[in-house]
Parts: C-alpha cells; structure tokens; sequence
C-alpha cells in the first residue's frame, strides 16, 4: 500500500491585506483547522542560519526555498497527527516548485483589497514608498496569476469583516479538505 497523500491549503495575499490578522482572529474562533502563520518561526530560523554567519531569513532569497520547505513538514505533522494545517504566508505556486512526496496537491486562497486601502494599510507600518511600490506590483502579479488558475480563489479583506473572513475560510477549508484519519 503506498503512503498517504494529502492536499493541503495556503491563504497568500502580499503584505498588508489581512494574513496575520486573520490568523490571530482564528486563534481566538472555534475553526475546523489548524492556522499557521508562516512569520511564526521566523526567528527560530534566524538562529539557525545566524551561527555561523549574519543572515537575516527575511532578505536572504538563497533561504526562502529551505524556509518554505520547513513549512511544508510543519504541515505534514499536523495532518499525520488528524488535523486539517491551513499556511498564511505570502507565497505563490512559483515558490513551491516540487511538492514533497506526501503532498497531492496545493488548495490556494488568495487574500486581496484594492490598491487604495493597501497603501493606507501599509502607510500606517510606516513602509518606504519604494516597498509600498513593490508590494502593489506584487499584488498585481499576484491578481494575473489569480485569474490564470483552474478555480482561484480570492477574498476582498476590504469587504468582509475578520469574523466573516475566518467563517468563509473555514467554508473553504472543509470544501477543499478531507479530514485526515
């Protein structure tokens, strides 16, 4: 009999349209998943690399492969252990270019406001306008790819309030996720 595999789901969105208020706002809901946030380990991870020399994970593009792929095992700890893990983490399918063997397939939900509220969003972070920049190119890359895929899926964090945001990524999840035995 072979190994068990897995779908498993990402909500992505570039920074600032709602991933870690989200994921805080499933920490305190009763939801059928597990919420990840993929910041979560981040300065675990910088303790590691940082040993031996002075490396930030956060602009080392060289370490994002081997990040996400420690997201990835994260993932599937949780499903061999019953539970349904959903990663909030500003990736896109281009960042996971081989699925680990256990993986069967990648569920994506996009996260998304309009261009307008993700400046006032990222003003109050005190960002340069040059990263402000970067992230509305971003986001329209992000909304191409979007409209490119099979069955996107995108949410206007905008439009829902996080309580109903949480609700409608549970609907997701369980639409798109068997529980695992």
């Amino acid at each position: 009999m072979g190994k068990q595999r897995y779908p498993i789901n990402i909500v992505s969105g570039v920074p600032g349209t709602g991933k870690t208020s989200t994921v805080n706002a499933c920490l305190d809901a009763t939801i059928p998943f597990v919420a990840l946030d993929i910041d979560w380990l981040l300065d675990s991870a910088n303790g590691l690399i940082s040993i031996d020399n002075n490396i930030d994970i956060r602009f080392a593009s060289r370490t994002w492969p081997a990040y996400n792929a420690l997201w990835l095992e994260v993932m599937s700890t949780h499903l061999r252990n019953g539970n349904i893990p959903v990663l909030f983490a500003p990736l896109t399918p281009v960042d996971i270019s081989q699925l680990p063997d256990w993986c069967e397939s990648i569920n994506w939900l996009y996260l998304d406001c309009p261009d307008e509220e993700l400046v006032r969003r990222l003003q109050l972070r005190k960002w340069s306008t040059t990263a402000i920049q970067g992230v509305l190119g971003d986001a329209e890359r992000l909304r191409v790819l979007a409209n490119t895929e099979a069955h996107p899926t995108m949410m206007d964090t905008n439009k829902l309030s996080t309580a109903d945001l949480v609700k409608a990524i549970s609907q997701w999840v369980t639409g798109n996720t068997t529980c695992p035995p």
